[in-house]
C-alpha cells in the first residue's frame, strides 16, 4: 500500500471565475500523473494525491473547504485564486 501525501487544491469551479478552476483543475490532473510517474522511480512506495473542492469563487466557501480539508488531516493547499 502506498503512502499518499495529500494536498488540498481549493478552486473556484463554479461561479464567476469557473473556467480558471476548471483550467486549474485539469493542470493538477496532469500534475499528480507527472509527479507520481516520477516518485514511482525516485521514491516508490510514495504517490500524490490532490483533493480538490470548490469555492464557487466566494470567500466564506472558501474558507468552509479549507476548514473541512484540514479536517481530514491534509496541511499542504493550493489555492484559492480569489
Amino acid at each position: 500500500m502506498p503512502s499518499v501525501i495529500k494536498i488540498g487544491a481549493i478552486l473556484s469551479l463554479s461561479g464567476d471565475l469557473a473556467s480558471y478552476g476548471q483550467t486549474q483543475r485539469a493542470a493538477l490532473q496532469l500534475a499528480q500523473i507527472d509527479i507520481n510517474n516520477w516518485l514511482a522511480t525516485a521514491k516508490p512506495g510514495v504517490q500524490v494525491q490532490f483533493v480538490v473542492e470548490d469555492t464557487a469563487t466566494k470567500p466564506d466557501q472558501a474558507l468552509s473547504k479549507l476548514q473541512t480539508l484540514a479536517a481530514q488531516g491534509i496541511k499542504f493547499f493550493i489555492g484559492p485564486v480569489t
